[in-house]
């Protein structure tokens, strides 16, 4: 409290009056003490002792009053907030009992310090775990919950007092938030409505734990390594002892396990392993860490938490959830004629059952009519003579192309050649390739189709190289030529590309589809082998966006991009300038398989992040005790256009096998958009499965997704109390950090710190104690002077 003075009487005459008495006790004094004798110091001392006490008289005469500011009794609020999840009922090695029983005895009503409080303030008592609580009394906390939604207590308590007189918070918690990134960004972006005192509570020392810090997942389209796996782990009192990653699926048979020995003063590790699932679509797996002694007892809980003898165990483990999108998905390709390129990319592709090739290739360009070479009255080209006319491709015209279909899915498909229409193309096909093939090959109206199919319904582009491809094929100045991520203009008189060497190039090393090794010097070791090219679409430069992948490097030691990609719209468009790649499969065996496994990488890169017609992603939200789950299915049309007349229902599959059905509601944001809302709270794996139907009933298409909830993993990701955070809290809103053994102190210096309701009191010095004390002193050492001498 911070004291202001002033003078009640110092305006008017008062002030004159007290000098005119003064300066008459003054005369009085000087002549009583005029004639007296003795020791001069004693009288001198008596003297001024007769000064202070008529100067004193005098100040108090003038009414000096001090005025302070006060909390106004039981009108401020103290809110006392303590964390009741399970990470307080940790058992302290230092103590031997649970990290929350200090809680408890300082949370106990009849505790002095909370009398102290509420002499002056109300008070009100709250716990959060996964939500916040309102309670009575707070020595009866639990410790249970796999949630401490810090933030969010915080937002709906700042919310529910919003206008109400909150003196402070006292906080109750270890500073381990599960939603601490939400945390940190309240703190960034808001402002604090009422100071908060954070009292740190928790374990003090960890005798012996393992934790899974993290687990990261990398997927790729491709078959040596379609899911990496990096898990950092955290190590308290283990050194020098052997741990475990083990990776189960959901039937527990373990699929992968890695071995590492902690050294005597390592407290970190990070794992990193690569997998491939057995099956495609969702999965979902348990990654632990353990003990290398308890590996063999993962079935059996009991027998694991006692031959693994750690803290806790509910920081061991982590479910995943891995998508492999399954197909089959088609590709079409179109060619100008029969070549060697067809032949082995065809092979290469017949092991792959998730990407199906469609073929259109031209068997002979087109002749004009009036040309006599059949037989008189003989429309269809002689080439087809004595093949059965029933099926369309046999019987062409001498004004048509010859066209041979190949891996068709009817006797409809491709039977005009190059679809025509949107939903001949966009629906069924996920990526088209264009190989040697001109552009007068297709219409306007073909070329626009493709430029939208790629932009707009997203799918992917690529242009082999030949001797009718890019420039020399006529696709400058076209919607084809605008999408390819190299110019096509004219390089004057150039030479050609001879015993041209493969190489990647800085971009090419970080995509995974463009590597075949698993290391560096091996993938150096394989392209060294490659044969050289002799046919290379050469250009200008790439456009900007655009990125090469790899290059050839010819005789004359000059570099042409080989491999070059950018993304077009909504799709992707890349450019392989070699024409001649089939030469790779003609060196040997494992350069054969090489080859294959190249052309398979590429054609998944192109399929696996093309949207379906019914497409469904999911948006997790954490909120406090759930996560907020949304999936959004986008459904189209054959022709990929928005399609609002549909019935979209999504089925959810709990870890319990439990199942929550719902239908979508159509987005007001966005057409062809669908959306429901749906909590999760169960740690483990969730399935989503979306089934939309059009207006007739019949089913349009499905869809199928998941996600894996690890909540625990969350609670426990760190056993110790997180008071950098807790100081970063208190400083943000004014308050400071305490423990609990100054909770005493803080009750009874609470209300020297600003408050929303104060009042002013007024206090006469007079009233003082002090005042008296030292005017009655001054009296009695003058009078005890006065004995002493003998004066009267």
């Amino acid at each position: 409290m911070v004291e202001e003075w002033f003078w009640q009487s110092a305006t008017g005459s008062w002030p004159k009056i007290a000098i005119a008495l003064s300066v008459a006790a003054l005369g009085v004094l000087w002549i009583a003490y005029r004639g007296v004798t003795g020791r001069a110091w004693r009288r001198e001392a008596a003297i001024l002792c007769k000064v202070l006490v008529f100067a004193l008289l005098l100040l108090m005469l003038m009414e000096p009053m001090a005025m302070t500011r006060v909390p106004k009794p039981g009108q401020n609020d103290v809110l006392i907030l303590a964390d009741d999840s399970a990470s307080l009922a940790l058992l302290d090695s230092t103590t031997g009992k649970p990290a929350g029983e200090p809680v408890k005895k300082a949370l106990h009503r009849d505790a002095s310090w909370i009398r102290e409080v509420e002499k002056t303030f109300r008070t009100h008592a709250y716990s959060f775990d996964d939500r916040l609580h309102e309670r009575t009394q707070l020595d009866a906390l639990k410790f249970a919950s796999m949630r401490s939604a810090l933030a969010g207590s915080l937002e709906s308590l700042q919310q529910r007092y919003l206008r109400q007189p909150v003196a402070a918070v006292l906080l109750f918690t270890d500073g381990n938030a599960t939603d601490a990134a939400k945390l940190e960004e309240m703190m960034a972006n808001s402002k604090a409505s009422a100071p908060i005192f954070p009292v740190v509570t928790g374990v003090r020392e960890v005798s012996s734990d393992l934790a899974l810090k993290s687990v990261d997942v990398t997927q790729t389209p491709f078959e040596d390594s379609p899911v990496a796996v990096t898990a950092k782990i955290a190590a308290a009192g283990l050194g020098d002892t052997g741990v475990s990653l083990v990776i189960q699926d959901e039937a527990g048979k373990v699929v992968k396990t890695e071995n590492h020995k902690l050294a005597k003063a390592q407290t970190e590790h990070t794992f990193q392993t690569r997998f491939r699932p057995e099956k495609m679509g969702i999965s979902f797996f348990k990654v632990s860490v353990v003990k290398d002694q308890a590996v063999s007892h993962l079935t059996d809980p009991a027998k694991l938490k006692e031959v693994s003898a750690e803290a806790t165990m509910e920081n061991n483990q982590r479910f995943l959830a891995i998508d492999r999108r399954s197909g089959p998905y088609r590709v079409l390709y179109v060619s100008g004629r029969p070549n060697w390129e067809y032949k082995f990319l065809r092979r290469s592709l017949e092991p792959d059952d998730e990407v199906k090739l469609a073929a259109l290739i031209r068997m002979a360009k087109r002749e004009p009519k009036f040309q006599w070479r059949g037989r008189e009255g003989e429309t269809s080209n002689p080439l087809f003579r004595g093949f059965k006319s029933n099926e369309p491709e046999e019987a062409q015209r001498y004004d048509q192309p010859v066209l041979k279909r190949l891996n068709v899915m009817d006797a409809s498909e491709l039977a005009d050649g190059f679809p025509k229409t949107p939903e001949e193309l966009f629906g069924k096909f996920r990526a088209v390739v264009l190989d040697d093939v001109e552009a007068e090959f297709f219409t306007r109206e073909q070329l626009d189709l493709l430029e939208r199919f790629v932009s707009v319904r997203g799918g992917s582009l690529v242009m082999l190289g030949g001797q009718e491809s890019f420039r020399l094929g006529g696709y400058e100045h076209t919607p084809v030529g605008r999408m390819l991520p190299v110019y096509l203009d004219r390089t004057g008189d150039v030479s050609p590309a001879e015993e041209a060497k493969f190489n990647l190039t800085r971009e090419g090393w970080l995509e995974p589809w463009m590597r075949l090794r698993n290391t560096e010097p091996e993938e150096e070791s394989r392209m060294a082998s490659m044969p050289a090219f002799y046919s290379v679409n050469q250009s200008t430069a790439i456009k900007p966006g655009a990125s090469i992948l790899a290059t050839v490097t010819d005789a004359r030691r000059k570099s042409h991009p080989a491999m070059v990609v950018q993304r077009y719209g909504n799709g992707r468009v890349a450019a392989v300038t070699v024409g001649d790649m089939w030469r790779w499969g003609l060196n040997d065996p494992a350069s054969q398989a090489d080859m294959a496994k190249s052309w398979r990488q590429l054609f998944r890169w192109l399929v696996v992040d093309v949207p379906d017609r019914v497409d469904m992603q999911l948006s997790i939200t954490p909120s406090g005790s759930h996560e907020l789950v949304k999936p959004q299915v986008r459904v189209r049309d054959l022709a990929f256009r928005p399609q609002d007349d549909a019935t979209v229902s999504i089925e959810i599959q709990e870890p319990d096998g439990g199942r929550i059905s719902q239908g979508a509601e159509p987005a007001m944001t966005e057409a062809g958009l669908f959306e429901m809302s749906a909590h999760a709270g169960a740690q483990g794996a969730y399935r989503v499965k979306a089934t939309v139907k059009d207006s007739a009933g019949a089913v349009v298409g499905e869809s199928n997704s998941g996600w894996a909830l690890n909540p625990a993993a969350e609670e426990f990701a760190s056993l110790l109390p997180n008071r950098p955070l807790l100081e970063r809290l208190a400083a943000w809103s004014g308050g400071r950090v305490l423990t609990v053994d100054e909770l005493g102190s803080w009750a009874s210096e609470l209300s020297e710190i600003k408050m929303p309701v104060m009042e002013t009191r007024t206090e006469p010095l007079w009233h003082r104690w002090w005042v008296l004390v030292l005017l009655v002193g001054l009296l009695g050492t003058e009078w005890w002077l006065r004995r002493r001498q003998g004066w009267r």
